[in-house]
């Protein structure tokens, strides 16, 4: 007999739960199924592409606007490489040495691979106080005749003067001669800046210091001294790779042979990356006075001073972009 409930009628049977296997089962083969069916949704998923960098070309010529810049600055006298080039663009520069290697003038810029101008630096550096605004003036005249015309007289205004810095239409501008060389800067409105290419050699300084003792040089400090000159290998320049700075120098003696001598050993001691190449151009126009250029990414200063001055030569990785806003 059954007990009558509350609202009348028989009550209904209890129920009974599935049985454990079955609930396995149950839960198993949704399991499996939801295998079945996500493995071809994730197989399916797109992979992120590898970042590829962009390949670097050491060397290489311009085009556009930056070959337009590199023929004014040209007929100023001024000498055109190129330190890198890309498939975003490059970094160039042209140099000069004036007053028998006392004053140095550049214009370094960045383009995009188009050959439009996107950064400048230029500088000027002579015997006095560390700058010469009169021969930055020339260069920053022609660089904004060819790439920033609209900003040209304001730029030339402050050109030379202390901390100065304004936007114009093409971009900032910065103007500095507090210490060092007299130094004008500019930037094109939404164009990032790119370093340097940075260059090391493979040679230790203690190993060209064992390299130079060996060939009879004398060393102490950061300098190796024999007859043939001086050699310089400045310790707080160096990189973890190796030699990022070195300058060779017969000062007090216009000596060729010497010099040649001289470049000859260190580079029988100093090794890597583009060093046979600096070798050769060092060779090359160590007679015809003083050159600066990017040489297989390094930057290359060779100086013959005036009278018995002497010959001067640095290889060096390039000094970072400078922009309006540092």
């Amino acid at each position: 007999m059954y007990e009558t409930m509350e609202y009348g009628g028989p009550p209904r049977p209890p129920r009974r739960g599935p049985s454990y296997w079955l609930i396995g089962a149950i839960v198993g083969a949704l399991a499996v199924g939801w295998l079945v069916v996500s493995e071809p949704v994730r197989d399916a998923q797109p992979e992120k592409p590898a970042v590829v960098p962009t390949p670097i070309e050491l060397g290489g010529t311009t085009t556009g606007q930056a070959r337009e810049l590199s023929a004014a600055l040209t007929a100023l006298k001024l000498e055109c490489s190129v330190q890198f080039t890309s498939s975003d663009g490059g970094l160039a520069g042209c140099f000069q040495r004036l007053d028998g290697g006392l004053t140095s003038a550049e214009v370094r810029f960045q383009y995009r691979s188009d050959g439009t101008v996107t950064g400048i630096d230029a500088r000027a550096e002579g015997p006095v106080n560390g700058h010469d605004v009169t021969a930055l003036k020339p260069l920053v005249a022609a660089t904004a005749g060819v790439v920033f015309p609209a900003d040209q007289e304001a730029a030339l205004r402050v050109a030379g003067t202390n901390s100065s810095k304004f936007d114009g239409s093409w971009g900032s501008y910065r103007t500095e001669i507090a210490a060092g060389p007299a130094l004008f800067v500019a930037g094109k409105f939404g164009a990032a800046p790119v370093d340097p290419q940075q260059r090391a050699a493979t040679t230790t300084t203690d190993a060209a210091e064992l390299g130079f003792k060996d060939l009879g040089f004398k060393c102490s400090d950061n300098d190796c001294v024999s007859t043939k000159g001086q050699v310089t290998i400045p310790f707080d320049d160096m990189g973890p790779e190796g030699i990022r700075y070195l300058r060779l120098s017969t000062l007090g003696q216009t000596n060729y042979e010497s010099f040649s001598l001289l470049v000859e050993a260190t580079f029988n001691v100093v090794h890597g990356p583009g060093t046979e190449e600096v070798r050769e151009w060092i060779i090359k126009h160590s007679e015809t006075g003083s050159h600066t250029g990017y040489v297989a990414g390094w930057r290359v200063q060779l100086v013959v001073y005036g009278g018995t001055g002497g010959l001067e030569v640095s290889m060096s990785t390039d000094y970072p972009w400078t922009t309006p806003d540092q």
